[in-house]
């Protein structure tokens, strides 16, 4: 059983690195149609999903925010044709929500009986979180760069403390939070799911841009869920 967890935030819609005739989005979903392809060659039976998350365009309120959103467009399925379908037909916009994809595939996984089956996360984005966790209807936000110069690494190579990445990077005064907060955010949210279902194996695909590309929430999804 493998459920793909794809961002179509805003930033998916520009070109992508290894090819600049198409979009990071583009990409993404050829991927994902040619692993379908993969699985349904099996023929045993395998299924495949798709969840998808993105943000608002526009900030309310006061400290300000933004909607956010993750959504099953396909629960898990044989019938990959229509998934294909399904992923032909995404668009992006908005920011990014890691966190909230990430809740939202466990509890969509876990929603299945998957005995007897290897329940699989693939996780598809082009970098870092722009919303932090706030509850499924609203998060905060923060920019992309301030975002991006946070590492999740020290010095020789190693994950920081979730504690250490949220004190990190630029102030945002108007929320006493700083710009680690989404990141640090996102590796609670891979934390709980793999917590919750430890027989869930995670990977992540980095759609790279020709942008300044962090990929640090990338690699702790797959380092946690592995």
């Amino acid at each position: 059983d493998v459920y793909y967890v794809l961002d179509i935030s805003g930033s998916m819609d520009a070109a992508y690195s290894a090819d600049s005739s198409i979009t990071k989005l583009a990409a993404a979903k050829q991927a994902i149609i040619d692993t379908n392809a993969m699985i349904a060659g099996f023929g045993n039976g395998s299924r495949a999903g798709l969840v998808t998350y993105r943000g608002g365009t526009s900030v309310y309120g006061s400290p300000p925010r933004m909607d956010v959103f993750a959504t099953t467009n396909q629960s898990l399925t044989t019938n990959f044709a229509a998934l294909n379908t399904t992923v032909n037909g995404l668009t992006a916009s908005g920011s990014t929500p890691t966190s909230l994809g990430l809740y939202h595939v466990g509890n969509a996984m876990a929603s299945h009986n998957t005995s007897g089956r290897i329940p699989v996360v693939i996780f598809l984005s082009d970098g870092v979180p722009t919303n932090d966790y706030v509850n499924t209807s609203y998060a905060r936000r923060f920019y992309d760069a301030d975002v991006q110069a946070v590492s999740l690494l020290t010095s020789g190579g190693a994950f920081r403390s979730i504690a250490d990445v949220r004190q990190s990077g630029q102030a945002y005064n108007e929320y006493n939070l700083r710009a680690g907060e989404p990141l640090a955010d996102a590796m609670e949210a891979i934390n709980a799911v793999h917590t919750d279902n430890p027989s869930f194996v995670f990977h992540s695909v980095a759609i790279q841009g020709d942008e300044i590309f962090n990929d640090g929430i990338l690699r702790y999804v797959s380092h946690v869920g592995n």
